[in-house]
């Protein structure tokens, strides 16, 4: 008998969050840190105070007053470890809620407030910019962690979604891979059927293994195995498996819900890039004269409703590329996350990964990914990244990111160590 499997976003929207106000009474600086009732009396169009190597800050709010001192040099604060999993060596992992778990960051206005909404807030703060102006630094929001994924997770047992949910460590609602996509490893056994409903503008998919068919509102199209496709947000998605499938999926529920937006417009319809359309382009790619010269050798997944970005969707962005036998993929780095997953690869292929080169272009106490068929590994941020095969077999590797929506921002910032 045929099951069904209905699959929801698990985070709640955020509301509409009124117009803070605060009621500051007066605002002055000081150049004794005493005399109080000197700031009470002060005028805005007095001229300021002339200003020593100390001075005072008085907040009055409510008829109350908060002091805060401040020295015009402050010592930087410690930049902390480059990954976020504990341990600079990647091990593959069953359970993520092994993890150490961060402090939760404050994203919303609380419900009581939001119950009253011709009440102005009282939620206005004011910082020192060096100290607040680099929140990794300041050690006020995580890193994104450094963490890999076992097939084991989803190699056997029920249909199910399997979340890669980082989401204690980033300090976010999940689940949460980034702090703006989802990963997720989808199983379903033959005769059943998957629902996937996040609240999310953009979804890839990459058929693992297996054979069915997707049904969104009046879209229909079979998939198998090296499939790729993308589907819109704001409809429900049934996947189908006429033999037991497995599939690599990302979203942006994250994205939304940290927006705290509903209610998604499709901006592209649902596109299936067939596996022996994907291969000819990566083997065209290959098989070019200078191809062992590129950085990667590797295809973009595009869609014609976004020529600007050359991306899959307008926030994701999907390659598929090739590590050919005994080769070394220069380093490169980018500000979008990247969520990889390994397609084929062999004991003798890896990765290396870290945050600094040195003169000759080679990463500096790089960390070590073993590639493994059917695994995922998060490359944070802003990471160099480098692929190595010393094996006598082609490789392929599937990273997914937020490039999208980077590149329309033009934020991407990719950057490519040299040849040597």
């Amino acid at each position: 008998m045929k099951r069904s499997i209905s699959v929801r976003n698990q985070t709640s929207a955020v509301g509409t969050i009124s117009t803070h106000q605060h009621n500051l009474v007066e605002h002055c600086l000081l150049a004794e840190p005493w005399p109080m009732m000197n700031c009470i009396a002060a005028r805005h169009e007095q001229p300021a105070a002339p200003r020593n190597r100390r001075g005072t800050v008085f907040l009055l709010r409510k008829g109350d007053f908060d002091v805060r001192h401040f020295r015009r040099q402050r010592p930087a604060p410690k930049v902390r470890s480059a990954f976020g999993c504990g341990s600079s060596q990647m091990e593959p992992r069953e359970a993520p809620s092994k993890l150490k778990r961060s402090k939760t960051m404050l994203t919303r206005t609380s419900s009581a407030l939001l119950t009253k909404p011709n009440v102005a807030t009282e939620d206005a703060q004011y910082f020192e910019y060096t100290s607040s102006a680099n929140p990794i630094g300041a050690k006020l929001i995580s890193r994104v962690p450094f963490c890999s994924f076992s097939p084991s997770l989803y190699a056997d047992g029920a249909t199910r979604v399997v979340p890669l949910d980082l989401s204690a460590e980033l300090g976010c609602p999940g689940p949460a891979t980034g702090p703006g996509l989802s990963a997720n490893f989808l199983r379903i056994n033959a005769g059943d059927a998957l629902t996937l409903d996040p609240n999310a503008t953009s979804q890839v998919c990459y058929v693992i293994s297996g054979a069915g068919s997707v049904q969104q509102s009046e879209t229909s199209f079979p998939f198998s195995m090296g499939d790729f496709f993308t589907l819109p947000g704001g409809h429900a998605t049934v996947l189908s498996a006429a033999a037991t499938a497995t599939l690599y999926y990302v979203n942006d529920a994250p994205l939304l819900t940290y927006l705290g937006t509903t209610g998604v417009h499709a901006r592209f319809a649902p596109t299936r890039y067939p596996a022996a359309e994907a291969q000819a382009a990566l083997r065209a790619v290959a098989e070019q004269a200078n191809a062992d010269r590129r950085n990667r050798i590797s295809v973009l997944m595009g869609n014609t409703n976004f020529p600007q970005t050359r991306t899959v969707t307008h926030v994701l962005w999907a390659m598929f590329g090739i590590v050919p036998p005994n080769s070394v993929q220069k380093p490169h780095r980018h500000q979008s996350i990247a969520l990889d997953f390994i397609a084929s690869g062999k004991p003798g292929v890896y990765t290396l990964v870290g945050t600094e080169l040195d003169r000759d272009g080679n990463i500096v106490n790089p960390t070590r990914v073993d590639w493994k068929t059917g695994m995922a590994f998060v490359t944070p941020p802003g990471h160099w990244h480098a692929h190595f095969n010393e094996t006598n077999e082609n490789a392929y590797v599937i990273p997914i990111q937020d490039a999208g929506l980077q590149t329309y921002l033009r934020t991407l910032d990719i950057r490519f160590a040299h040849q040597g």
